[in-house]
């Protein structure tokens, strides 16, 4: 699991709740906060030229949950 950040107006154009994306042109960096909302060291940055392709759901792709932060705190 990676912490990622995402511009909420910008996604929400791209994405539909319960489908499976193929997602290209992100950025991964370490993660400079003191602060972070899972055990990884890096940070997935969307960047404004994401493309998001939908793929088909399979079992070979592992289900994960990811929670935003006002759920956290």
């Amino acid at each position: 699991m990676m912490h990622r950040v995402i511009n909420k107006t910008h996604i929400e154009k791209l994405i539909e709740e319960g489908n499976v994306y193929s997602i290209a042109n992100v950025r991964v960096t370490s993660e400079a906060q003191k602060y972070r909302p899972v055990q990884n060291d890096n940070i997935l940055n969307f960047l404004p030229t994401i493309t998001l392709t939908k793929i088909k759901d399979t079992e070979e792709i592992p289900n994960s949950k990811f929670y935003t932060i006002s759920q956290i705190l």
